[in-house]
């Protein structure tokens, strides 16, 4: 459903031919073997489901969001391993 929003919101307010991108976005894996959270900041906890990069491009696609920036998530501290890999995708 908010996708759904998104896209008649991006429709009635974006000029046509116009690109979007979406300039803070974050990914995250629900496997901590692979991608164990290393929280630096105590106030931020581990996030409860997960952000893959495939639903982020499926979102961005009903969204027509052109580009995006992925910011590394604080859980995942000094690792950047699943952000590379999503980058790869």
């Amino acid at each position: 459903m908010l996708a759904t929003n998104l896209q008649d919101v991006t429709n009635r307010i974006v000029p046509r031919g116009t690109m979007i991108v979406d300039s803070h976005l974050h990914v995250w894996s629900s496997d901590p073997t692979a991608y164990p959270w290393q929280p630096l900041l105590a106030h931020v906890p581990p996030p409860t489901y997960e952000a893959p990069v495939g639903r982020l491009i499926a979102d961005m696609a009903r969204a027509k969001v052109g580009k995006a920036i992925l910011v590394q998530p604080s859980v995942y501290g000094r690792d950047h391993s699943y952000l590379i890999e999503s980058v790869k995708t």
